[in-house]
């Protein structure tokens, strides 16, 4: 098995439904255009041959804390949450779902490829670049083999 990680600088940012325009067209939201395109830049600049087989993805997602969780000497509040529960942030499943449609065509040849996956959300540590980190890890061909 082969693993490639990437590592895309930038507030993650979770995947929106398109909405259909009254003018016809599609509309879809800017922030998710730019991180996707953020994803297949670093993917592209890694030189991936898409995958062709069955596929592992492990994404790790860094957000930033917001500022009314510090306090003016840059303490963590008392009684904020550690864990990244905050709904400014998205869904984990939807933050998941931007960076994997992103990657198909680039690091796979379609995102049906993917037959494992695990993600976390986080915060990152105070002057830490907010990232995610993807793995992707092409598995045996006679991956799920039954018998």
């Amino acid at each position: 098995m082969e693993t490639v990680t990437l590592e895309v600088l930038g507030s993650p940012y979770p995947w929106r439904t398109p909405r259909w325009s009254p003018g016809g067209g599609v509309f879809r939201h800017p922030a998710v255009t730019a991180w996707q395109q953020r994803i297949r830049a670093v993917a592209h600049h890694a030189e991936l041959v898409p995958i062709e087989g069955p596929v592992k993805l492990v994404m790790e997602f860094y957000v930033r804390r917001p500022r009314s969780h510090w306090t003016t000497t840059g303490r963590l509040r008392a009684g904020k949450p550690l864990a990244c529960t905050s709904r400014r942030v998205g869904d984990l499943t939807n933050l998941y779902k931007a960076a994997e449609d992103a990657l198909s065509g680039v690091a796979y040849t379609d995102d049906c490829l993917v037959v494992s996956s695990s993600a976390t959300k986080r915060y990152a540590a105070k002057g830490e670049t907010p990232r995610a980190f993807i793995h992707i890890t092409r598995l045996e061909e006679d991956y799920g083999k039954t018998e």
